[in-house]
């Protein structure tokens, strides 16, 4: 892998240069596919909607503008897009349970805690879905209130809201996992 920064890998994606494309989406693959799995909650949803972003990117390069927009806010913001747009047109997304077959514990978790990672889940997906972005990107992905406002395109005070508010809803929605 090279040196560039995003932007400048960007810049060559623009001009369509592959290699620079397939380097850019090798380093935000990872981070990209987490945070539309935990929008979606089905990994085969989560793997299309990947793709989708990944072709949208170099279908859409020429729309990005060096500058003005960093290139990570650019492509989550595609992400979050289809992701919504998913959602809206499938309403199995609201209404999907857990199949307890189809449970991986992982070595040494025990089914209460399993229980609590599926409620919690569960919980995220009842959100408003930019209550459920601002807490993906900040609380999960470590994004800074400023780069999500940017993709939410409102102020750092109202991410600030959405973070609080969504919490507030997930503690009561977990209350019954407290001690």
């Amino acid at each position: 892998m090279s040196s560039s920064s995003d932007d400048e890998l960007m810049i060559q994606v623009v001009a369509q240069d592959e290699t620079a494309y397939t380097e850019l989406m090798d380093r935000h693959l990872n981070a990209l596919y987490a945070f539309i799995y935990r929008f979606c909650d089905n990994p085969l949803d989560a793997e299309d909607l990947t793709q989708t972003t990944l072709m949208r990117v170099w279908e859409r390069a020429g729309t990005w503008r060096p500058g003005k927009v960093r290139f990570k806010t650019w492509l989550f913001q595609i992400a979050r897009n289809l992701c919504i747009d998913e959602f809206r047109r499938q309403s199995r997304y609201e209404t999907s349970d857990v199949d307890p077959d189809e449970l991986h514990r992982e070595d040494g978790k025990s089914l209460e805690q399993e229980e609590k990672v599926q409620a919690l889940r569960k919980e995220m997906r009842t959100l408003p879905e930019r209550q459920r972005t601002a807490l993906e990107l900040c609380s999960i992905q470590g994004w800074s209130q400023s780069d999500v406002a940017e993709i939410l395109g409102c102020s750092v005070d109202a991410v600030d809201a959405l973070l609080g508010r969504g919490r507030r809803t997930l503690r009561l929605g977990m209350a019954r996992f407290r001690d």
